[in-house]
């Protein structure tokens, strides 16, 4: 049905729109309501033809494939036609402890971190997805970008392990000592190959996917940088005042929390940064940390590594770390 009496003339963009309204159809497996229809126009017949005017929301059931036409009829006399045809997902397969390859890319390594992150909870809210195929779509569907990271696994479990440790850029070894010489050969293959990757090789992807049976899957895409830009003047800005020398032995856990957050408030511009809320999730990046960890610094009397800030990623964390490990140099 057309979508005009929905949202009306929208010119140039009219094409797209019914375009949208289409995928959503097939996506949603769902026929919208022609609005505002009353009397069909007596020059056109369709009452011996399957179509007909859609007057109520309803299952778009279908034995066959769902297929849609949408026209755009431009005013300068040019048309546009396109069919589109709901996806097929494949069957599902058995799961596989073939050794595969995961390489993940970002610009900067603190985006990186957030990827890692975002794909350990995709790993674990689709358990029935196959590891191959998440591996296929890395290597194949993503374009690699400077700060890269990979690592070589057989399970989703060992997945998730290796992409959650923070203490680590880059993961590559196998750690079995049962796998069979043919295995070892090929491990060694993708090891080679991960280390090329690493180095900034641009690599054949095909030479791990011999027997072409692997599928591209939907996957966490690329993060947007959340950071906030201020409009108004300087003056509303987060203010950070300076605090005289203290014992850092002598810190609670509640003035370490509020120190370090009124610091992520300031460098990250938010005043509205929670103590439980990740600052990769708000913008942080490499140069913002070493910023965060020279303040902290001269604020605290603590100096702390930037791994520190991977793995210890909001306020709350990070304070009771720093005490932690206040209390065993003591």
């Amino acid at each position: 049905g057309t979508l005009k009496p929905n949202i009306g003339h929208l010119d140039a963009a009219a094409g797209v729109a019914g375009l949208i309204k289409t995928v959503l159809c097939l996506k949603n497996k769902i026929l919208p309501p022609a609005i505002n229809f009353k009397t069909l126009n007596k020059e056109i017949f369709i009452n011996d033809t399957p179509f007909y005017i859609n007057l109520e929301k309803k299952p778009w059931n279908s034995i066959n494939p769902r297929t849609a036409g949408v026209s755009s009829f431009g005013l300068g006399g040019t048309n546009a036609h396109v069919i589109l045809q709901e996806y097929a997902s494949p069957a599902p397969r058995q799961k596989s402890d073939t050794t595969v390859l995961l390489v993940l890319s970002a610009q900067v390594r603190s985006t990186l971190i957030r990827r890692r992150r975002a794909l350990i909870q995709y790993i674990q809210n689709h358990p029935e997805i196959n590891l191959t195929d998440i591996a296929f779509t890395l290597q194949v569907g993503r374009k690699a970008m400077k700060s890269r990271f990979a690592c070589i696994c057989s399970s989703k479990e060992e997945a998730i392990a290796r992409l959650g440790n923070l203490d680590e850029q880059e993961i590559l070894n196998l750690d079995k000592d049962y796998l069979s010489e043919e295995e070892c050969i090929d491990n060694k293959k993708v090891l080679s190959i991960a280390k090329k990757w690493l180095s900034g090789a641009d690599i054949d992807w095909s030479i791990l996917d011999s027997k072409n049976n692997h599928y591209r899957i939907p996957l966490p895409t690329y993060p947007f940088e959340s950071r906030e830009y201020w409009l108004s003047s300087e003056s509303q800005k987060p203010i950070l005042k300076d605090i005289p020398n203290i014992n850092k032995n002598e810190l609670s856990i509640e003035f370490l929390e509020s120190k370090i957050l009124d610091i992520f408030k300031y460098f990250l511009g938010s005043d509205n940064l929670k103590t439980t809320e990740d600052i990769y999730d708000h913008g942080g990046d490499s140069l913002l940390i070493l910023q965060i960890l020279a303040k902290i610094k001269k604020d605290l009397g603590v100096n702390l590594e930037p791994e520190s800030l991977e793995n210890y990623s909001t306020a709350k964390n990070l304070a009771v770390h720093i005490k932690s490990n206040t209390q065993k140099s003591t």
